[in-house]
């Protein structure tokens, strides 16, 4: 999986960035360069998904709004093309977005979301079934190349997610006023149980 991006032994979790941290509006600022340290955080990031039991991390999770994301949804039902070619989801993670473009299609469908910087909260989010998405890196060849991908199911969904997130969007943007509201209180419920908390210890 990972071993892919360099040396994964020297891999590190990294902090996962909050519901409420500015850095999370920021809209990500586009990769330039592929070098060494791009797989270093690459290989961070996968490595502090995996430990979150996460399927997704946009570099605006850990702190720096890149246009840089990773998926790791290796659905079964999934459809996925990788430059015109279908091949099984679990043959292509993790699919990385570097500076992706992305276009939908299809109906739209409503399926339970979460999110690593809202860890505990879910809700039904739609989104159009199709994607069709270029990013610059080849999920195949494991190289920095300029690649079409295309896809439907929890795979698409996942990639859907995570590209809101290298523009600033939560999954919350996606909900009602009243739904947004919920969560927002549950969220301040927990940071006052959280500062209860540290004037104990």
């Amino acid at each position: 999986m990972w071993k892919y991006f360099g040396a994964s032994a020297t891999a590190m979790i990294l902090p996962i960035t909050k519901f409420g941290n500015p850095v999370l509006r920021k809209k990500g600022v586009p990769l330039e360069r592929f070098d060494k340290s791009t797989v270093s955080l690459i290989s961070d990031m996968l490595e502090t998904m995996f430990a979150a039991r996460g399927i997704g991390l946009a570099a605006q999770q850990i702190g720096e709004p890149l246009q840089l994301a990773i998926v790791y949804a290796a659905d079964k039902k999934s459809n996925v093309t990788v430059d015109g070619i279908n091949i099984a989801p679990d043959k292509v993670m993790p699919i990385i977005l570097i500076n992706p473009l992305i276009t939908t299609s299809g109906e739209e469908y409503g399926y339970e979301e979460g999110c690593l910087s809202l860890k505990g909260i879910f809700s039904n989010v739609s989104r159009p079934k199709h994607i069709k998405m270029v990013t610059y890196w080849n999920p195949i060849t494991r190289q920095p190349k300029r690649t079409v991908v295309e896809a439907e199911g929890l795979t698409g969904r996942a990639i859907l997610h995570e590209a809101d997130h290298l523009n600033g969007i939560l999954f919350t943007d996606h909900l009602s006023t009243e739904q947004r509201n919920k969560i927002a209180k549950v969220v301040i419920e927990r940071k006052l149980k959280s500062e209860e908390y540290e004037q104990t210890i």
